[in-house]
């Protein structure tokens, strides 16, 4: 399989979870796949193994790479480095809109309030999560659970 196609295929796998979050988010189904951990365990296994034989390619691991912008763009010139930064990606953005999703669920927002913080964690994580925060605020005039 090539780059391209693993890279194709990781965008096509975790948007049913983010389409459950927004559209289903107290459903059964994803009750089962998503909030039950199900859904990122086998995204996160899919990175794992694709990070490992990244390394194992690569013949070693640099941690002094992490500490520069030249060495980070260094690690992530090969095509499986990158692919596996995006699935870093999307696995931790996922994760946060479970979040949201959850925590609304539990505060019993209305579904259209976290719509546009969810497609924010999904498009821009960080955004999308401060977003749903000041959504929150509003709502509780706490940040605290």
């Amino acid at each position: 399989m090539d780059w391209n196609t693993l890279f194709l295929l990781a965008n096509t796998i975790v948007m049913p979870a983010w389409f459950l979050l927004w559209l289903a988010p107290s459903s059964t189904l994803t009750q089962k796949l998503i909030y039950s951990y199900l859904y990122p365990m086998v995204l996160g296994l899919g990175y794992t193994v694709l990070l490992l034989l990244s390394f194992a390619k690569a013949g070693s691991f640099d941690a002094e790479a992490f500490s520069t912008v030249e060495g980070l763009q260094a690690m992530f010139s090969s095509p499986g480095a990158l692919v596996a930064g995006w699935m870093h990606y999307l696995l931790f953005d996922l994760f946060v809109g479970m979040w949201i999703a959850r925590d609304a669920l539990r505060l019993s927002m209305p579904r259209w309030v976290v719509f546009l913080p969810l497609f924010f964690t999904l498009m821009a994580g960080p955004f999308g999560l401060v977003l749903y925060l000041l959504i929150r605020w509003r709502y509780t005039r706490s940040l605290t659970y």
